[in-house]
C-alpha cells in the first residue's frame, strides 16, 4: 500500500519522506546499537522515468543516511529491486 501515483506521469514528482533512527543495525556483525532518537525529513525526486502501471513507492534507505524513492509497476517484484546485497548470514532469515 502506498501513495496513490502522479497524475501525469511524463513529468518528475517528488515525495516528503519522514523518518526516525533510534538505533543502527550492522546486518554483516548482527550488532544493533541503540542511539538517541533523531528525527529526519527529505524531499526526494521519485527516479524517473517511472513505469506504465505505478502500483507501490518503494523508498531505499541507505547505511550514509540518504533515502531514494521510486514507483513499482504491478508486474515488477519489489524484492528484486534491493540496491544492497543481503549477507550471507541473513539470506535464509524468514524462509523457513
Amino acid at each position: 500500500m502506498g501513495p496513490k501515483p502522479p497524475r501525469d506521469l511524463s513529468k518528475r514528482h517528488n515525495v516528503t519522506v519522514k523518518w526516525r533512527v533510534s538505533g543502527l543495525y550492522d546486518m554483516k556483525s548482527d550488532q544493533y546499537k541503540r542511539m538517541p532518537v533523531v528525527e529526519r525529513s527529505e524531499v526526494i525526486s521519485l527516479k524517473y522515468p517511472y513505469p506504465p502501471d505505478p502500483n507501490m513507492l518503494l523508498l531505499h534507505f541507505y547505511p550514509d543516511g540518504h533515502v531514494e524513492a521510486e514507483l513499482v509497476g504491478k508486474q515488477q517484484n519489489h524484492w528484486e529491486m534491493r540496491r544492497l546485497p543481503i549477507p550471507e548470514g541473513h539470506k535464509d532469515h524468514g524462509r523457513n
